[in-house]
């Protein structure tokens, strides 16, 4: 296989393949979905120490990163996880 066949360009002919993965780790996007999981459950549950969420959020964004996928999606689905009320309200 030709690698500059998989190279894509922009408009002013900057490479772009620095954007894309060549391939998908299963096992890390899987532990990534686990982790937010948790979250969400954790929050379901009425867990509202900050430390928890930075922990297992911090491991979620790895796990994502790691997976190939870029890790916004990861920082966008933690924010979704976390606890949104006071736990004193």
């Amino acid at each position: 296989d030709d690698p500059s066949r998989n190279q894509r360009s922009s408009a002013d002919g900057q490479r772009l393949d620095h954007f894309y993965t060549q391939e998908i780790s299963v096992i890390h996007l899987s532990s990534a979905f686990i982790l937010v999981a948790f979250l969400a459950v954790a929050n379901y549950a009425g867990v509202r120490q900050p430390i928890f969420y930075i922990i297992i959020g911090v491991a979620a964004w790895w796990a994502t990163l790691k997976s190939g996928v870029h890790p916004t999606v990861a920082g966008v689905a933690i924010a979704l996880m976390a606890p949104a009320r006071p736990g004193l309200a």
